[in-house]
């Protein structure tokens, strides 16, 4: 194929990026969603409006969010909010959207921010959790640890493993965000792949 033989593609160093922001993404999204769930899933005042916040941002439509994402964080020759906000407090301004590490960090909180339907998913799973076997486990002295290693686990592994599958599909197929946040889908400078896992692009002209 042309795009693999020819000297001047980065279909290769796309790809590779690709799969690196995917592995990484899944492991952020699963862990944070599975202890936002446990969280969520006690009894607590407020609960239910927390539950609400966290799943919210999940039903905006992805572009509409990729552009507010966009004026919080370019920088503040545009107007970006959190940088006109960082330079009033006398900091520096951070680069988001243009430099290769931040591109990145900004892509990871984007998808942390829209991972809701996750946590609902999770928290139902959790409903059938056997609450004699916690208790159980409690009355022998067990902790947190032992409930969820023993119980909570088995019992969601099933839906955790389709979850992972899910994450990792919908991580590989991310575009939406980079081309939206960025002039080509990619900060501007393209520093080599060999210099490290993320000083490169997501996609490149």
């Amino acid at each position: 194929m042309k795009l693999e033989t020819d000297p001047t593609s980065e279909f290769q160093k796309s790809i590779s990026v690709t799969l690196i922001y995917s592995f990484v993404n899944v492991f952020l999204v699963i862990t944070f969603c599975l202890v936002i769930s446990l969280l969520l899933n006690r009894k607590f005042i407020g609960r239910n409006l927390l539950r609400a916040v966290f799943f919210l941002p999940s039903v905006i439509p992805m572009l509409a969010t990729t552009i507010v994402w966009q004026m919080l964080l370019q920088n503040q020759a545009k107007g970006g909010l959190l940088n006109c906000f960082l330079l009033k407090l006398g900091l520096t301004p951070i680069d988001f959207l243009n430099d290769p590490h931040n591109i990145f960090a900004t892509l990871f909180m984007m998808s942390l921010w829209t991972c809701g339907g996750m946590i609902v998913v999770f928290l139902a799973t959790l409903q059938d959790v056997p609450g004699e076997l916690l208790e159980a486990i409690e009355m022998d002295g067990g902790n947190a640890w032992h409930k969820f290693a023993k119980v909570t686990y088995p019992t969601i592994k099933p839906v955790l493993f389709f979850q992972l599958i899910m994450c990792m599909m919908t991580s590989i197929q991310i575009y939406t965000q980079s081309v939206v946040l960025s002039r080509n889908g990619a900060p501007y400078e393209d520093i080599s792949f060999t210099h490290g896992p993320f000083d490169t692009v997501l996609f490149n002209k």
